[in-house]
């Protein structure tokens, strides 16, 4: 009689194995089939997918034109600027840059705000 506990090792292993092994018939493994998905496997992980390289290389070119297109926003201080006003009034509402406050803001001096914190965007 096979040990219990070497017998409860193995048959998780063996069923993990042939639930993500593709069938002849079809090309498609039991698991696949029933959820839609393929599991993930230690041979898995090894090979890359198609689909996903495909996809890394559709977005490394979109992102190729992009550069191509955009550019580097700059902003020094005393620069006149328009920032967006979500109270009452108009949209776009004057200022001048006071000093940078990040990466990517900045202080602006307005006449109705006094001094807000400003995105570039």
């Amino acid at each position: 009689m096979p040990d219990r506990r070497k017998f409860g090792k193995r048959l998780p292993c063996f069923l993990l194995k042939y639930r993500i092994t593709p069938h002849l018939t079809n090309g498609v493994s039991p698991v696949e089939l029933l959820t839609g998905r393929q599991l993930k496997s230690r041979l898995g992980l090894l090979y890359p997918s198609v689909t996903q390289s495909v996809k890394n290389q559709h977005n490394m070119r979109q992102k190729y034109y992009q550069d191509q297109s955009s550019r580097k926003k700059v902003i020094e201080p005393n620069q006149r600027v328009l920032y967006r006003n979500y109270g009452r009034g108009s949209k776009w509402v004057p200022g001048a840059v006071n000093a940078k406050a990040g990466a990517v803001s900045c202080k602006v001096q307005t006449e109705q705000h006094g001094i807000i914190r400003w995105h570039k965007n």
